[in-house]
């Protein structure tokens, strides 16, 4: 019969293993394991999760010479393009004379993207009081700017498909992409940093360079996935080793031929790195988001190892760890409801 302490021993092991390149001497950090620890602990009694079965370490990949990423980028034919009602939305509102109903007109041109949209503004992620059944509506409560922000990051999750399985399981990446911007938000609105739904939308496109490496270099992103494996290194430094380039590079500069804003770019640019951004505030939140989904809302699995936190990120902040658990509550029912909603259609 398995115990309590059983499952303490078993979730110490699992943890500690998650928080292999973590710096546990930083009180935000020995915060987090803190979390980790009775979370893990707890799903482990109930059952929710199951520790990982040890599997054989796949061979090292043969080294090769390193991609360029803009040779990448010229990749027309893998690549999409943005949608053109995100175009001519950005025109409407750049328009001084154009209004709220015209912004309404041009998302509700678009079936797919108005569903979408309708479908988040009534989940957990607003918890409006009323169900609210029209954009012209949705335009009203949430306001223009904010729901052309969220039109841009619904309209790039339909954009990527047939991603073979063995590179990326795509509900799992979005359920970590909406994790992060679940929290990348509450971030936000704890440290006072700015819009939330642009750090919902940042967060939400933080990895999309992963897909792009899926999409343009398949079998040189599979050698990476088989360096991290056999190294137990961080995936975006085993892109690093085994690509030239990681995904952060590739999604800032995808953004960046996509002409979307700076602040968002700066954001994805530098998730993982964000002392190295020239407004390293936005970057920092990416950075946070990301090391606390990957500790706390992993799913089912514990394999998603917590990136190192960097010191300037957290103090650009201006947070202190006893503000973590209130940036965390509540958040796993607003990821679970939102990935219901964009994905499922809310059935």
């Amino acid at each position: 019969m398995t115990t309590q302490t059983d499952h303490h021993t078993t979730a110490q092991a699992l943890v500690d293993r998650q928080f292999a390149f973590a710096d546990l001497s930083h009180p935000a950090m020995a915060m987090l394991h803190s979390l980790a620890m009775t979370d893990t602990t707890e799903a482990l009694a109930s059952g929710a999760l199951t520790p990982p079965k040890p599997g054989n370490t796949p061979p090292l990949p043969e080294p090769q010479a390193p991609l360029n990423a803009i040779d990448l980028l010229r990749d027309e034919i893998s690549l999409p393009s943005l949608p053109s009602v995100y175009a001519e939305l950005q025109s409407v509102i750049a328009d001084t004379n154009s209004s709220a109903s015209d912004v309404a007109r041009v998302i509700s041109s678009d079936t797919s993207l108005t569903a979408f949209l309708l479908r988040l503004v009534n989940s957990a992620f607003y918890s409006f009081p009323s169900q609210i059944d029209t954009i012209s509506r949705a335009v009203a409560v949430v306001g223009t700017a904010q729901l052309s922000t969220l039109a841009l990051g619904t309209s790039v999750m339909t954009m990527f498909t047939g991603i073979p399985e063995e590179l990326t399981n795509m509900e799992d990446f979005w359920r970590h992409s909406i994790s992060v911007g679940v929290l990348a938000r509450a971030i936000a609105v704890r440290s006072a940093t700015g819009e939330p739904e642009r750090f919902f939308v940042a967060g939400l496109l933080h990895d999309v360079g992963r897909l792009a490496l899926c999409k343009v270099a398949p079998d040189r992103f599979g050698d990476a996935i088989a360096t991290a494996r056999a190294k137990g290194m961080l995936l975006y430094e085993a892109e690093r080793e085994a690509l030239g380039v990681d995904h952060a590079t590739l999604g800032g500069m995808l953004l960046r031929k996509w002409n979307l804003p700076f602040s968002l770019v700066n954001a994805v640019l530098y998730h993982h790195d964000p002392a190295r951004a020239s407004k390293p505030e936005a970057s920092a939140v990416i950075h946070l988001a990301d090391i606390l989904s990957c500790a706390l809302f992993h799913g089912h699995t514990t394999e998603r190892l917590v990136p190192p936190l960097s010191s300037e990120a957290w103090d650009a902040l201006r947070l202190s760890p006893d503000d973590l658990p209130a940036c965390v509550n509540g958040a796993q029912g607003q990821i679970d409801e939102t990935l219901h909603a964009l994905l499922h259609g809310g059935t």
